[in-house]
């Protein structure tokens, strides 16, 4: 999925938010350690490998997940390809922003 504009800006938001209150993971390998995600995002150019992981994420733990063309946009450090969100109401909202 590609963003609009709109939604990038509110999705960065709140993925700020998030990381500034430690409720961000970033990386598939630290996904991988904690099971506490609520929402996992990744980019289109993750490996298929990594992308299995996630899946595997989301069967095991029911994580809710989203692909996103445009992720670097969004993203609060460069080269990270995965990220996900521990916080229940942030989660929400940046699903919220997700299916418009």
């Amino acid at each position: 999925m590609k963003l609009l504009q709109t939604s990038i800006s509110k999705v960065k938001t709140y993925i700020g938010f998030a990381f500034k209150a430690n409720k961000c993971v970033m990386g598939v390998d630290n996904l991988e350690k904690i099971s506490k995600p609520i929402l996992i995002v990744y980019s289109s150019t993750l490996s298929q490998n990594s992308v299995k992981k996630i899946v595997d994420l989301k069967n095991k733990y029911g994580h809710t997940i989203f692909e996103i063309e445009n992720f670097n946009e969004i993203s609060p450090r460069e080269g990270c390809k995965a990220l996900g969100i521990k916080d229940i109401s942030l989660a929400g909202a940046i699903t919220k922003q997700l299916n418009i």
